[in-house]
């Protein structure tokens, strides 16, 4: 949602509740949806597609926004991916 913000014309304090908006909202969105999916799709798929999060998000970053594929970065999103499928064995 922040991308959706001009950035010269957005002041520092209507810029700040912005993010507070966007993070409530986000926040609340995204739990919504993940009730909604535990009760449609059942809890084992939705949490297999939840596990997919980080990978997702690390291609969506590549992909729209530009950044390089870093040690750090690949380290990052597959240990996170790892830790997800430990802690859910």
């Amino acid at each position: 949602m922040l991308l959706l913000v001009p950035r010269g014309r957005v002041g520092l304090e209507r810029g700040a509740v912005f993010r507070v908006f966007s993070g409530v909202v986000g926040t609340a969105m995204g739990r919504l949806f993940r009730v909604v999916s535990i009760e449609k799709v059942g809890a084992p798929v939705a949490a297999a597609i939840l596990n997919l999060t980080t990978l997702i998000a690390t291609i969506m970053a590549i992909a729209i926004l530009g950044e390089r594929v870093t040690g750090p970065i690949l380290g990052g999103t597959l240990g996170h991916r790892r830790r997800h499928r430990a802690a859910s064995h």
